[in-house]
């Protein structure tokens, strides 16, 4: 899920770059399948609750570590909800985007994205200071966030194109905010282990 959620972002300012309506479009079909993989996750994370092979087999060691799990699924799946309202904020003013705004834009996202593979890697390895690293990249892109809707108003576009890139700064910011959540849940599941 968290691969696929990944790559819809990166996929959504790659095809902003190459103007291509294809792309975006393929962007928005691929939450299909992170929607599936999170309906499939909740069933497996019920079925562990009510049976302890099933909780071994998926790797976990306590029945309370499901609801855990079910927040960092739901987590994923919002990310990948916002690379669709991104994917279709830049299908609405893909005519109106110079590469110097999608350059604003590709920066924070790629601190976004930083800090959700950051807070993956806090909770795959029980790391606190990974955790505090998604932590402090999600302060980054709270930072930026502001500069970046600065950049925008004084790049000349029309007032259309601001709010849907607007839009999308507020989706980018989602994204670190979910990282930073996913990092928490990390903290509390090392803290407990």
């Amino acid at each position: 899920m968290l691969n696929i959620a990944l790559s819809m972002h990166s996929d959504a300012i790659a095809a902003a770059y190459m103007r291509s309506r294809e792309l975006l479009n393929e962007v928005i079909a691929r939450d299909d399948d992170v929607d599936r993989l999170y309906f499939l996750s909740m069933r497996q994370l019920t079925a562990a609750v009510q049976n302890m092979q099933v909780l071994k087999e998926i790797g976990l060691s306590e029945p309370r570590d499901c609801l855990e799990y079910r927040m960092i699924t739901r987590h994923i799946e919002r990310v990948a909800d916002h690379a669709v309202i991104i994917a279709r904020s830049f299908l609405e003013v893909l005519e109106d985007l110079t590469n110097n705004v999608i350059d604003k834009l590709k920066a924070i996202s790629e601190m976004a994205r930083e800090s959700l593979k950051l807070a993956y890697e806090a909770l795959s390895k029980q790391s606190l200071s990974k955790a505090e690293s998604a932590l402090l990249m999600r302060d980054k892109v709270l930072e930026e966030e502001m500069n970046v809707i600065e950049k925008l108003l004084s790049a000349g576009l029309s007032s259309h194109a601001i709010a849907e890139l607007r839009l999308a700064v507020e989706s980018i910011r989602r994204v670190a905010e979910y990282g930073a959540g996913i990092a928490e849940i990390g903290m509390n599941l090392a803290s407990t282990t």
